[in-house]
């Protein structure tokens, strides 16, 4: 009886290890699978922010909602809308809104940025935005917003030029 007492014991301790090893070989697949699916996901490459890249002043030219673009059409004949990041952390937003004489309406704020994330603050109202394209020509705000006042929440990326 004690042979059979001992088998049993050592089968015991077998099935246990075997389990423990099955559960952490899982538990090994799965973190794997999520660290290749997290990197997989990433169609954005990493993006190199600099200060002399970003303050300039940059003009609207395109957005997209949730995968459809839309071109920006409200620009004047005589100016483009355009959004600008100055020195001393001052942000404005011009709106040209006239022309002959021209008109212009400007809303003056303060901007943050830390690491790839700008922060607009105007009027009470923070605004947060990955930057996911810098050039020197081109930038990309990204940000999740209602944009259509549905309930529901769209990814928002707006695209800028110098030009």
């Amino acid at each position: 009886m004690g042979l059979k007492s001992n088998f049993k014991k050592r089968n015991f301790v077998t099935n246990l290890n075997f389990y423990s090893m099955k559960k952490w070989l899982i538990l090994c697949l799965v973190l794997f699978t999520i660290t290749i699916n997290s990197c997989s996901d990433s169609n954005e490459e990493a993006v190199v922010v600099t200060l002399e890249k970003l303050m300039k002043k940059w003009y609207n030219k395109d957005f997209n909602i949730n995968g459809t673009t839309f071109s920006y059409d409200s620009h004047m004949t005589c100016g483009k809308d355009n959004i600008e990041f100055r020195p001393e952390a001052v942000y404005t937003q011009n709106d040209v809104t006239a022309c002959e004489p021209t008109e212009t309406t400007t809303v003056t704020g303060t901007w943050n940025l830390e690491d790839d994330i700008v922060t607009v603050f105007i009027n009470n109202i923070t605004t947060v935005a990955k930057i996911t394209r810098l050039t020197e020509t081109e930038l990309q705000l990204t940000t999740v917003s209602d944009w259509d006042g549905d309930g529901q929440i769209e990814t928002i990326r707006a695209n800028f030029t110098i030009d």
